[in-house]
């Protein structure tokens, strides 16, 4: 066992491990590359939206469990784009550059390396203190979780058909 999580399982704990555990899986030894079932290639056809094999990666190639980071992704982003956007809209640098950090790190456990740029953009307006730039920040990432999302929810409904 490398790390843990307690229970009740907390989203933003378990991205951080994730995170950390994804760090140090990079460093040691890389996982065999598997093969896609045959025709998962259309299935998903921008990799910097979400990256399949990046998000294996972190879960040492586990499937199911890689089901439930997406799972709890879907359940709980929403709360991190309403505390960001209660930040800009209130002026809290310091609320901006926390949520999106905090979605920074769950994106990049789904190798959403779009969305990732886009939330890592937002921390930086936050900490650097430029909510001017903000507004537009945060429209261009609610942009990008939404593409997110929808290549998602189709992930989770291919990968449920898949076993028949």
């Amino acid at each position: 066992m490398d790390d843990y999580v307690s229970k009740p399982v907390k989203a933003d704990e378990l991205y951080r491990v994730i995170e950390r555990q994804a760090v140090k899986s990079r460093k040691g030894s890389r996982m065999k590359k598997e093969r896609s079932a045959p025709g998962s290639g259309d299935r998903i056809k921008d990799n910097e939206i979400f990256n399949e094999t990046k998000a294996l990666e972190v879960v040492d190639g586990d499937r199911d469990l890689l089901k439930e980071i997406i799972e709890l992704f879907l359940g709980e982003h929403l709360n991190d784009v309403e505390r960001l956007t209660q930040g800009v809209e209130s002026g809290d640098a310091h609320t901006v550059e926390r949520s999106a950090h905090s979605l920074k790190g769950s994106v990049a456990s789904l190798g959403a390396k779009r969305a990732q740029e886009a939330a890592y953009r937002l921390e930086r307006i936050g900490k650097e203190g430029r909510l001017g730039e903000a507004e537009a920040a945060t429209a261009a990432l609610k942009e990008e979780l939404e593409r997110l999302v929808e290549v998602l929810n189709g992930y989770l409904r291919d990968e449920g058909t898949a076993g028949m």
